[in-house]
C-alpha cells in the first residue's frame, strides 16, 4: 500500500493536524480536480500500514515524506500550444523538474476562534486566599495573537505557580510592546522588575494559555490547528509577535529561529497558507557560551530557522502566458505548481494513509497527494 510518514500534517477544516489526529469522519481538504479549488471531504478510512522505506521529496519551498509507491498529482506539459494534464505518479517514477501542486493560500473558512471555557479560579476556592483578577478574552483577536507570538517565541508557564514569564530584557522593542498589549488587552498594568525578564502572575491567565495547546517548553512548542483557521490580520500579528522575540530581519527576508522542529513545521505551513515565500528548515548546532539571537546560550543547543518573505505580485494580466511556464496556476488563488528539487530515502519508519471520498486525494504538508488503494478520476490518470 502507499502511504505517508506518520509526522505528515493535514489539512482539516478545524485547521493542520498531524495525520495521526485524523479521526474517521472528520472533514479534510483535497484538490477539486475539474475545478482546481480545495474542497472538504470525508475521511472514509485511516489505514495503518507499518514500517515502510520512506524517502524525502523536496521542492523550494515544500517537503514530504513517503513511500516509493504514493502517487502524487504532477503537471504533464505538452509542449508549446498544448494545454497541459494532470496526471497522477507514483513517487518512484517522479525525477527532479517534475512539477507536483501544492497549496499557497489559505483555504480555511477564516474567522475569529471562540475559546472554550475554562475552569476559573476565585478567591474563596480551596487553598485560594487571594487572586489576580483578570479579564480573560473569548475569540481570538490581533492584540492577543502578538503576544501569544511574544509567548511562542520567549515565554513559558508554570501553571502550578500560576506563573507566565517572557526572557524579555528591559527596555527592549519586544518587552516594552508585551506590556503595552498587555494593558489594551487586560485592562491592567504590567511592571517589568527584573533587568531580563517579565512575569505575570495569574492562575487564570496560566490555565488559559496552556489550554491553547501551543505547548510549554522550547522544545515542544509548536502552532496548533485553531490558528490556521484565523483572519489574515491575526495571522499576521502572531507573525509580528513571533518576530519580536526570537525572529530577526536580513535585508528584505526574515529570519525566525527555535529550538523545536516542529513549531518551524506547522508555523512553515501557516506562512505558505498566508502567501508567504517560504525556505526549507535549516538545522545548526551551537555550543555553550556561543550566542543565538543575541543571547549567550548556558549549554550546547541544537536549532532550527526558516527563512520567509512576502510573495511579489506579478503583472499577470501582461505576463500570464509567459508566468505560466513558471507556474501554471500563477492565477489559481489557492495552487501552485513547483518543480521538484530532490528525492532521498531517509530511513524505514511507521507509516500511516487516509482514504478519501470523492476525490481521493488529500492537502498533506502542504502538497496535492492520492489517497490509499487505486481508485482514482478518470480525470486523471496514471502518467
Amino acid at each position: 500500500m502507499n502511504c505517508l510518514s506518520r509526522d505528515s500534517l493535514v489539512m482539516t477544516q478545524a485547521g493542520l493536524k498531524k495525520i495521526t489526529d485524523i479521526k474517521k469522519g472528520e472533514k479534510i481538504y483535497a484538490f477539486d480536480l475539474k475545478k482546481h479549488n480545495p474542497i472538504l471531504k470525508k475521511c472514509s478510512g485511516i489505514f495503518d500500514n507499518g514500517i515502510k522505506k520512506v524517502y524525502e521529496l523536496k521542492t523550494y519551498h515544500h517537503s514530504i515524506k513517503a513511500t516509493s509507491n504514493h502517487p502524487f498529482l504532477i503537471l504533464k506539459r505538452k509542449g508549446r500550444g498544448k494545454t497541459p494534464e494532470l496526471v497522477w505518479k507514483k513517487l518512484e517514477n517522479l525525477k527532479k523538474g517534475d512539477e507536483i501542486i501544492v497549496s499557497k493560500n489559505n483555504p480555511f473558512i477564516s474567522k475569529s476562534f471562540k475559546f472554550k471555557p475554562i475552569t476559573i479560579s476565585k478567591k474563596g476556592d480551596y487553598k485560594v486566599n487571594k487572586i489576580n483578577e483578570i479579564r480573560l478574552p473569548k475569540e481570538s483577536s490581533p492584540n492577543l495573537m502578538e503576544i501569544l507570538g511574544l509567548y511562542v517565541g520567549d515565554g513559558w508557564i508554570r501553571e502550578k505557580k500560576g506563573e507566565i514569564g517572557f526572557a524579555l530584557p528591559k527596555g527592549t522593542k519586544a518587552s516594552n510592546r508585551l506590556i503595552e498589549l498587555y494593558v489594551k488587552l487586560f485592562g491592567k498594568k504590567l511592571i517589568h522588575k527584573e533587568k531580563n525578564y517579565i512575569y505575570v502572575y495569574s492562575v487564570n491567565l496560566a490555565r488559559f494559555i496552556n489550554s491553547l495547546d501551543f505547548g510549554t517548553s522550547a522544545k515542544t512548542k509548536i502552532v496548533p490547528p485553531w490558528v490556521f483557521t484565523l483572519p489574515k490580520e491575526e495571522k499576521e500579528a502572531f507573525f509580528r509577535g513571533l518576530m519580536l522575540s526570537d525572529g530577526y530581519k536580513i535585508r528584505n527576508s526574515n529570519r525566525y529561529v527555535s529550538a523545536s522542529q516542529d513549531l518551524l513545521k506547522t508555523l512553515r505551513l501557516l506562512l505558505q497558507t498566508t502567501n508567504y515565500r517560504v525556505g526549507k528548515i535549516h538545522l545548526q548546532k551551537k555550543l555553550k557560551g556561543e550566542f543565538c539571537v543575541y543571547r549567550r546560550l548556558l549549554e550546547d543547543s541544537s536549532y532550527g530557522y526558516i527563512c520567509f518573505s512576502k510573495k511579489k505580485n506579478p503583472n499577470i494580466k501582461k505576463y500570464l502566458s509567459q508566468i505560466k511556464q513558471r507556474d501554471f496556476f500563477i492565477d489559481n488563488d489557492y495552487f501552485s505548481t513547483e518543480k521538484i528539487n530532490s528525492i532521498t530515502f531517509i530511513k524505514e519508519e511507521p507509516t500511516l494513509d487516509l482514504r478519501v471520498d470523492g476525490e481521493h486525494n488529500f492537502i498533506a504538508d502542504g502538497i496535492v497527494v492520492h489517497n490509499t488503494g487505486n481508485q482514482r478520476s478518470s480525470a486523471t490518470p496514471f502518467g
